[in-house]
């Protein structure tokens, strides 16, 4: 699941925190430029410009590919499997501008899959070259537009030298007990930064009819 993209998350400035099969992005004012630079290099590798409502998606672009626009843009980033079954998520990416240098790592949501392997695990992706970041004691150092994956299955603290963006992707390959074969049961959400931080929020279950 994923939120869709709200006023508070449009920016002109993105990073992929992981390779995405596709990406749509969102215009919210006519005659938006949109460049895309998939290897770091500062320079464009695909273009378009989009106009108020109006969505293009792209395909296969890399983690870490750089997002930048003239106006204000919404983006999502879908991974998904065969059939769009198996191991498939999205999340709806957070501008540069609410990048943090803190962030939480949650519990794990419980599970009681068949024959699990426990691959959960942090993306995160840095803005500025020489970023230490440390993840749950351990230290590490990634350049602009590199991403650190990291294993973690329980609760954690993730700070770095300079803001980062950092996704969590829960990832659990267990045995389907219909098909009888071995699936990843995925989904992936950002993080909690000091930056999106708020005084009250709504949680709302929806019955199992969807009334």
């Amino acid at each position: 699941w994923y939120g869709l993209p709200t006023s508070r998350v449009i920016g002109k400035d993105f990073r992929l925190p992981f390779s995405a099969g596709k990406t749509a992005v969102l215009g919210t004012a006519d005659d938006t430029s949109v460049s895309v630079d998939t290897d770091n290099d500062g320079l464009a590798d695909q273009t378009l410009t989009l106009g108020y409502g109006e969505t293009a998606v792209l395909s296969d672009l890399p983690a870490g590919s750089h997002l930048s626009s003239s106006r204000n843009v919404g983006a999502v980033a879908m991974v998904y499997g065969s059939g769009y079954y198996d191991n498939t998520y999205a999340v709806t990416l957070l501008p540069s501008s609410l990048w943090s240098a803190s962030y939480y790592v949650p519990l794990e949501h419980p599970f009681n899959y068949q024959s699990p392997t426990d691959l959960s695990r942090v993306m995160i992706v840095a803005q500025h070259d020489g970023t230490s970041i440390n993840v749950g004691g351990q230290v590490f150092s990634r350049n602009r537009g590199q991403v650190l994956s990291v294993n973690v299955t329980g609760a954690a603290h993730i700070q770095s030298s300079a803001p980062v963006y950092a996704v969590y992707v829960s990832d659990v390959l267990a045995t389907d007990p219909a098909a009888g074969v071995q699936r990843h049961y995925a989904y992936a959400h950002n993080l909690p930064s000091e930056s999106m931080k708020v005084n009250e929020t709504t949680v709302r279950f929806l019955p199992l009819d969807g009334n």
